[in-house]
């Protein structure tokens, strides 16, 4: 009270002060003023007043007290009186009052508006205490049915935007959430009490106090997601006792205005009836749920009774959906070696790794909230690519742990929750109680089912030994399958004897990629037999040091039975069996085995001997075809088309292709193609292949590469397999075969290698032949006997250039480029050379010859623009020899060519420039040695010299042309 009227009394004081200063002032400002000057008087007054009313805007006010001034002044001017300065000391002081009332009323209004705000407080503190009440009094039974009810009247008597229940486990190790308020996107997940060192939140819980934050990294034990957007303003959690135990907490958040000592209070007396109400409905719930457990167990026994495994383990998941609801469910049985089996699926153990069932191995039913196909899923659920589904898997406990893992699945993600995991572990229970008994009654049928299997497995291999058309390797992994299946083990092994005191593992199941690799003599358990030709039977592995083998270390084997098999008394290989458990061996089951080897070597033994003469058959049979085939022709192109042809047919190939080394070795034409046209073969292999080509002509070594989808993934048109072989004659490389397969799975075998290597040597010694001949026919059409027809043909060969006698000696003897018209000039001497001859009656030959030696097997020679056929051979020996002569010959502008040269523009105008048979002829001239250079020296010495033979010209023609 005393410090209300404190607080009045200054604005009343300013108040009065400002009444006294304005009296005070409006006496001196009307002093001495008469009837006319008091209206100005006045005027001066209330302006000089407002400035002091305004004074804090300055502008305003020193405006206003300028034109007071003024107005006085000019009052005086006018009204001359003595009275002047006290006039001005009167409105000073008015505008001193002016200020002091303005101070008054702000400091007046300011107290009223204080007195509002101290009112509304106090409002509102009645009201929160009045709900406060309210809620602490309200029985929480009447709107508290459930948990999630319970949670939404704990919200609303609070206030709060988020409320949540966290309630201990079965086994009091957690605290598990339940369905609350405000979570939306937030994923609440149960808190693991053992974990609590360091953890402010769970400790102040375990000490029974309060917990207030409004930091979200403090309640990071109490989700598994908080999306990014979500805001903690203010958290309030207060732990719930049940007795003498902390049976949970509540969780308050996001309350306007944040949680003050009363909300506290509130927190504590709700959280403390909320853990009366919930233990007395637990006591209830759980008695109906005891009863109707132990209903559920009793009625399973008598139904089980008699029933296989498989049967009772459909029993117990049917029982089961009266406890919990499921679209799918399946059952896995945990091996020996970290390993378990699907009921409904295949019996070869499946290693644990680091799958969801690790947990469930220790005894901790996992929910898995969120799984698709690539997480791994146990319930047989198959959603669609990239979906979710939600998973339970319950651990089947036994007398002797953990035997397996009921799989239960829901199609909606997020479905099951940690409130049901008392529910789901009912269920493990009773399904641990089933699978025992139905155990029992395996192991009493169990002998006669072993003995069964044996009979069985024997039987098999009996049947194999007049079956030999399955294949080795097919009755290698059957003898494997019958081993690991008779003695119920999942990791077996055969071994094949590859050298004196080598095996080769051949074929093995449970070990992973081991086929392939070599054990030596006294390597672990497969080394000790081949040392001792005994068996070999160890209980314990892993106490047995000396005989454990560090390749098959990673597998967590420990018992194991070795048998050597035997052929003529001689060591064939070797057959095991291990198990991932300790166990004992019989002498029934060391003869067992020993005899289902023995079987083994005679089945696989038969079946490599049908198919070693299958392949025999099919070798022979392909390359008398072939070779039958080859010998019917001469004909080179034929020879080519046939031998390539029965390769592509023999080793299934796609495309294939005959490519010829050239006449210098160099590089590689296409002679033939198969699959394809030749153009596109040429590119499939000789371009894209040329390495592999390349390589068999350098190596002369037959090539075959098989590729998998990584190295032919580059490409569309990169083969999967390829086979090239060199042809080699008198073991000197003329060219390759070159075969390739692109679909996916389809290779080259070994023996496709042996005959298209065969039949490749064939060719070589063919295409020889077919060249012989083609040569000895060559010399035969071109080596008349007639005797005057050489002499025609030399006859010729001299008087081909008389006609340059027409043409003048300043175009054959110019040393620069001829002009257009000087070369039209040296075109005519054919022309001019057959006119002479002509006149002088010369036989039709030698005219031919002269006339047209420069003509051009395409027709674009002159004079007469003929081409091959129109002319007779004859015409076509000499133009070659023409050239021949003009490339190797010096002339006074340059030095002649080496005959190497001049044969290599022959080839290259075989077809075009010269007749393509006499090209040839000129070529194998060389090679033979019946052609070579001759000094360039005139036969006759005393005749004069008539300028240069030749000269080069100014046309766009070949270097033949040119020089001819």
């Amino acid at each position: 009270m005393l410090g209300t009227r404190a607080q009045i009394s200054l604005p009343l004081a300013l108040f009065g002060a400002a009444a006294f200063t304005i009296l005070a002032g409006a006496s001196f400002n009307i002093q001495g003023q008469t009837a006319d000057a008091a209206i100005f008087a006045l005027l001066a007054g209330v302006l000089a007043f407002g400035a002091g009313v305004a004074w804090r805007y300055w502008k305003y006010a020193a405006g206003a007290g300028a034109i007071a001034v003024v107005v006085e002044a000019l009052t005086h001017h006018f009204h001359f009186d003595r009275y002047f300065f006290i006039n001005l000391a009167g409105l000073a002081a008015l505008g001193v009052g002016g200020m002091l009332f303005t101070l008054g009323y702000q400091k007046m209004t300011e107290q009223i508006r204080q007195r509002v705000v101290d009112l509304e407080a106090l409002n509102a503190r009645l009201e929160e205490q009045h709900r406060i009440f309210l809620a602490a009094t309200e029985d929480p039974t009447l709107h508290s049915a459930s948990v999630a009810e319970l949670a939404a009247n704990t919200a609303r008597q609070t206030s709060s935007a988020i409320c949540c229940y966290y309630l201990a486990g079965p086994d009091g190790s957690t605290f598990v959430p339940q369905e609350g308020v405000g979570l939306e996107g937030v994923r609440p997940q149960a808190v693991d009490r053992r974990r609590r060192a360091g953890d402010p939140l769970l400790d102040a819980i375990e000490k029974n106090q309060d917990f207030a934050t409004s930091d979200p990294q403090q309640l990071g034990a109490l989700f598994s997601y908080v999306p990014n957007d979500f805001t903690l303003e203010s958290a309030l959690v207060a732990p719930i006792r049940v007795g003498d135990a902390i049976g949970g907490f509540v969780l308050l958040a996001n309350k306007p205005g944040g949680y003050g000592p009363d909300d506290h209070r509130l927190a504590g007396t709700l959280a403390m009836r909320a853990g009366a109400h919930l233990a007395s409905t637990h006591a209830v719930a759980l008695s109906k749920a005891e009863t109707q457990r132990y209903a559920l167990l009793n009625e399973l026994v008598k139904q089980a009774s008699g029933l296989s495994f498989d049967e009772v383990i459909l029993l117990v998941l049917d029982k089961g959906r009266t406890l919990v609801h499921y679209d799918s469910a399946r059952v896995a049985l945990f091996g020996s070696g970290e390993t378990y089996t699907m009921t409904d699926g295949s019996a070869v153990p499946v290693p644990i790794g680091s799958s969801a069932l690790t947990n469930v191995v220790q005894g901790q039913t996992v929910i898995r909230k969120s799984a698709t196909q690539a997480d791994g899923l146990f319930s047989g659920l198959e959603p669609p690519e990239g979906n979710a589904v939600a998973e339970a898997l319950i651990p089947i406990r036994g007398k002797q742990g953990v035997l397996g893992a009921v799989c239960l699945g829901r199609r909606q993600a997020n479905s099951f929750t940690e409130r049901e995991l008392p529910t789901l572990d009912e269920l493990g229970t009773m399904a641990g109680i089933a699978v025992e008994n139905s155990h029992m009654l395996e192991k009493a049928t169990g002998q006669a089912s072993k003995l069964d299997t044996a009979i069985n497995a024997l039987g098999e291999m009996a049947h194999s030994l007049t079956t030999v058309t399955e294949g080795a390797a097919v009755l290698e992994h059957k003898t494997l399958e019958s081993a690991t299946r008779l003695y119920g083990v999942s990791h077996a092994m055969l071994t094949r004897t590859v050298a004196e005191g080598k095996h080769r593992i051949s074929d093995a199941i449970g070990f992973g990629e081991v086929s392939g690799a070599e054990i030596q003599n006294g390597q672990g358990v497969v080394g000790a037999v081949m040392l001792s030709c005994q068996p070999v039977m160890i209980t314990d592995l892993s106490s047995s040091w000396e005989v454990q083998d560090p390749n098959l270390a990673n597998n967590h084997i420990r018992g194991a039975m070795c048998v050597p098999m035997f052929e003529d008394s001689k060591l064939w290989g070797t057959l095991s069996v291990f198990d991932t458990n300790a166990r004992g061996w019989s002498e029934d089951d060391v003869r067992v085995l020993t005899t289902l080897a023995n079987e083994s070597v005679v089945a696989v033994k038969n079946a490599e001997l049908y198919d070693a003469s299958k392949r025999m058959i099919w070798e022979l049979s392909n390359l008398h075809e072939g070779l039958k085939a080859v010998t019917s022709t001469l004909e080179l192109d034929d020879v080519l088309e046939i031998v390539l042809g029965w390769a592509g047919k023999a080793a299934e190939a796609q495309i294939g292709c005959i490519a010829l080394l050239d006449d210098e070795k160099k590089s590689l034409t296409l002679a033939s193609s198969y699959g394809t046209d030749p153009v596109t073969a040429k590119r499939l292999a000789l371009e894209m292949g040329a390495d592999i080509c390349s390589e068999v002509i350098y190596e002369r070594q037959p090539v075959l590469e098989q590729m998998d989808d990584a190295q032919s993934g580059s490409g569309p048109l990169n083969p999967r397999a390829v086979l090239c072989v060199p042809i080699l004659l008198r073991e000197e490389p003329t060219g390759v075969l070159f075969l390739a397969k692109y679909q996916a799975g389809h290779f080259f075998t070994e023996d496709h290698k042996r005959l298209v290597t065969s039949l490749a040597a064939q060719a070589a010694i063919s295409i020889d032949n077919a060249k012989l001949f083609k040569s000895r026919e060559d010399q035969m059409n071109y080596a008349p006997d007639d005797a005057e027809a050489w002499r025609r043909l030399e006859q010729g060969g001299l008087l081909h250039d008389i006609g340059k006698i027409g043409v003048p000696d300043a175009v054959l003897s110019k040393p620069g480029k001829l002009t257009a018209e000087e070369f039209d000039l040296m075109k005519k001497h054919p022309v001019i050379g057959w006119e002479i001859l002509h006149d002088l009656k010369m036989l039709t030959n030698e005219l031919v010859i002269v006339r047209s030696h420069h003509e051009r097997a395409d027709g674009k020679g002159y004079p007469d623009r003929k081409k091959q056929d129109e002319l007779p051979i004859y015409a076509w020996i000499v133009s070659a020899a023409d050239a021949v002569d003009a490339m190797t010959s010096d002339r006074p502008y340059r030095k002649g060519m080496s005959i190497e040269v001049a044969l290599s523009e022959i080839s290259k105008g075989a077809g075009t420039h010269f007749h393509p048979a006499v090209a040839q002829a000129v070529v194998e001239a060389a090679r033979s040695g019946a052609l070579s250079v001759a000094p360039q020296e005139s036969l006759f010495k005393d005749a004069p010299v008539v300028g240069a033979f030749e000269n080069p010209i100014a046309q766009s023609l070949p270097p033949l042309a040119r020089e001819a």
